[in-house]
């Protein structure tokens, strides 16, 4: 039986998918199936599961029938994925740390499934073939990340930004490094051990 959350997830992927395939653009599907673009747009985030009168003017909208829409079956690239938000491994990633958010992650998850999926498959069979730990898969994917993005986080970013703000300090001088060392112990209270860290 299949969770009330991975139901969501995988209607919001059979109806993306769907119209997608079908050239149908959000608005179009909207207008078609008598649901506001916004109500449509939370059912493809799989942040509604709509009563099933809605559900049928969808299907009709996108040319399926009512039972294949509302179906578990899923086309065979799509299993890994669904097998992946159903095992709940899908809020095991630390995406946080990554500085993505789960809308961020369902977004790519929804905007190829099949690749996605792929990757899952891929990163299970890399998993069992070598017996890599879900921490190292972790660490490869966040050097990846800052590689993608020139090691740019936002969040961090705005905290420095911060703290040169709250000092007074220009964003490109170069600070010397006692003065950092004074601020860690004064301000924050840190204990420095210079022989392990010479």
């Amino acid at each position: 039986m299949m969770r009330k959350e991975a139901l969501k997830f995988l209607l919001a992927i059979k109806i993306k998918e769907l119209r997608l395939s079908r050239g149908l653009s959000l608005k179009e599907l909207a207008r078609n199936s008598q649901l506001s673009v916004s109500y449509l747009n939370e059912i493809e985030k799989a942040k509604k599961y709509p009563m099933p009168d809605k559900l049928m003017g969808i299907a009709a909208s996108l040319g399926v029938e009512f039972d294949e829409l509302i179906s578990t079956k899923v086309h065979p690239k799509l299993r890994p994925l669904v097998n992946f938000y159903q095992n709940g491994l899908f809020g095991k990633l630390p995406m946080k740390e990554f500085g993505i958010s789960e809308t961020d992650l369902f977004d790519l998850v929804s905007y190829d499934p099949g690749k996605f999926g792929s990757l899952l498959v891929t990163m299970q069979e890399l998993k069992r073939t070598y017996d890599i730990d879900l921490p190292s898969i972790n660490r490869a994917a966040l050097r990846a990340f800052q590689e993608t993005s020139n090691n740019y986080f936002d969040d961090i970013e705005q905290v420095v930004d911060k703290f040169l703000s709250d000092r007074s300090w220009p964003v490109t001088k170069y600070i010397d490094i006692e003065i950092i060392r004074r601020i860690l112990i004064d301000e924050f209270d840190y204990v420095i051990d210079e022989n392990i860290l010479s």
